[in-house]
């Protein structure tokens, strides 16, 4: 946590605009720290908790379960028909062995994000997906839209599962979840 805040002091400058919004930020950052190590086992008050904190940084509507995504930030400050996915986070709790880390990607949590990507891209028709977040709530793993486009939505061998996923010909099997990771 001091190296978060060490590094965030350092940089100020560049991120915060003066001291005071930098000690606004380190409040924020302390309150969720906290309010999450009270519930590690619950996935829905993390999001929840989580949620809360991006609310209090960023003026965008923020929510979870639209689409069946875990949590998303919006293009709007408020729920439209227009709003359309800009941030999108796939979440698992804390040593959740769905988890990706360092040494392995290849877990649900990449699986799911990559379906949520996959569904907004061509469900929604949303070409504006800045950011694919994959978090425990304590490790945050941040790719761009373009790695997810270049890997997924480009790529003919998944477009090709998904494509089975969402048009299922006959086979049942093809139609859920756990057939597409």
């Amino acid at each position: 946590m001091n190296k978060v805040i060490t590094l965030l002091r350092k940089f100020k400058k560049k991120a915060l605009k003066n001291e005071n919004e930098l000690q606004t930020f380190e409040y924020d950052l302390h309150k969720y720290l906290e309010e999450i190590k009270l519930t590690e086992n619950d996935e829905e008050k993390l999001k929840g908790d989580l949620a809360d904190f991006l609310k209090r940084r960023i003026n965008r509507y923020i929510n979870s379960k639209e689409n069946g995504i875990d949590l998303a930030i919006y293009s709007t400050t408020e729920k439209s028909k227009n709003m359309k996915v800009q941030v999108l986070f796939e979440t698992k709790t804390p040593d959740s062995p769905e988890m990706i880390t360092h040494e392995n990607f290849n877990k649900k949590a990449l699986h799911e994000a990559a379906l949520y990507y996959l569904k907004e891209r061509n469900n929604e028709n949303n070409r504006n997906i800045e950011w694919v977040i994959i978090t425990d709530f304590y490790n945050f793993y941040i790719f761009s839209g373009n790695q997810f486009d270049l890997k997924f939505e480009r790529n003919k061998e998944v477009t090709k599962i998904f494509d089975a996923y969402i048009n299922p010909s006959g086979d049942k099997s093809t139609s859920r979840t756990s057939w597409f990771y």
